[in-house]
């Protein structure tokens, strides 16, 4: 499986592209989409999330933060973890191999994806 994650400055518009690319039919993988509640803080984790995903969340927001840094989502080199923190949405997609990630990120990045990474599978970079 390779990972793709793909931020988009609305939310709503990455709820679309995921809805169409599940109707597209371009990955059997799964499709998430993820967003930064009001008020969640990353650096503190979140009791709710500790509870409910056993802080999966907070450890996804931390994840985007260290792997592409911080410069403010209104900036043209803004990282996924701003686009987050900043009311933004994260597309989420479990691709099967690397042609069906590289459809699925051309397809996100046409529908208004801002940013986007692609995250190897293990043993890739041995």
């Amino acid at each position: 499986m390779r990972t793709v994650i793909s931020a988009f400055i609305q939310q709503e518009t990455a709820r679309q592209a995921a809805a169409n690319l599940r109707i597209a039919g371009l990955t059997r993988g799964e499709v998430d989409v993820r967003i930064r509640r009001q008020g969640d803080d990353p650096s503190l984790g979140n009791p709710v999330d500790e509870v409910v995903t056993g802080g999966a969340i907070t450890d996804f927001v931390w994840l985007l933060d260290h792997l592409f840094g911080s410069a403010g989502a209104s900036r043209p080199d803004a990282s996924i973890a701003d686009v987050v923190r900043e009311g933004g949405a994260v597309v989420v997609v479990q691709a099967a191999d690397d042609e069906e990630a590289a459809r699925v990120q051309a397809f996100l990045l046409q529908s208004g994806a801002s940013k986007q990474a692609f995250i190897p599978r293990q043993g890739d970079q041995d």
